[in-house]
């Protein structure tokens, strides 16, 4: 498991709102990858440290003016300039941490983006691997922050089973919670980055336009080229061919 550390600026939220305390930490986690047929599930968490509320406003008042939304609804341009407007920087996309080069004192705003891999989603099956990678991205920013709560996108919780941590599932999550579409954004970018990295290592599948999801151009190439060692050999479309 790869984790990915980025420290942004300072940002904010607005259904938010309603889940923050003053002195409590707010976080929000999302995944990405859950349905492609290769390589990583990857789970990000962007964690609101402990503050005033009034700079937790200023911090949700700054996300909400960026568009942020469910990460594929948004281009690969316009995820590009969050991170800009963010002073955020992928260096690549096996660096261990992105470091943002000055911090605005609107209350600490980070980002961890934690990478699940295609052997442990075969051994632990995809939901589980998931659980984890958004577990993962937010017990890395969790250690010593304190009580709060933490926003989840879908149904489930990860049941991290700690009494200072209260785990708020909202279905549509990245839709309604800017902590949740920030975690979406960064998870996103990572793994299509990632994806890319892979095409240029195995080109005839075509990693660069559907980033291992089923389509009918992946489909083709498993079919003529194989199954890769990046491929979760225990889902359909694959498993067949092993």
């Amino acid at each position: 498991m790869l984790v990915l550390l980025l420290i942004t600026k300072e940002n904010h939220n607005f259904e938010d709102h309603q889940y923050f305390e003053k002195n409590k930490f707010l976080a929000g986690v999302d995944e990405v990858g859950r349905g492609a047929l290769a390589g990583p599930v990857v789970g990000a968490c962007a964690l609101l440290a402990p503050c005033e509320k009034k700079k937790a406003i200023a911090t949700f008042s700054e996300l909400s003016n960026l568009g942020l939304t469910d990460s594929k609804k948004l281009s690969h341009k316009k995820r590009l300039r969050i991170f800009t407007d963010l002073e955020l920087v992928i260096a690549g996309v096996r660096p261990k941490k992105l470091i943002l080069p000055r911090v605005k004192d609107y209350g600490r705003l980070k980002i961890v983006v934690c990478e699940v891999t295609h052997t442990s989603i075969d051994k632990i099956n995809i939901l589980n691997a998931s659980l984890m990678a958004m577990g993962s991205a937010f017990k890395c920013l969790w250690d010593g922050v304190g009580s709060g709560r933490l926003l989840i996108d879908g149904q489930q919780k990860i049941n991290l089973e700690h009494q200072l941590v209260q785990e708020i599932p909202l279905i549509k999550g990245d839709a309604r919670s800017l902590l949740i579409a920030l975690a979406s954004v960064a998870a996103k970018e990572y793994r299509d980055l990632l994806m890319v990295k892979y095409a240029h290592k195995y080109p005839h599948h075509g990693f660069e336009q559907h980033a291992g999801y089923p389509t009918a151009r992946h489909k083709m190439a498993l079919d003529k080229f194989g199954v890769l060692p990046i491929h979760r050999k225990t889902f359909k479309g694959v498993k067949e061919l092993c």
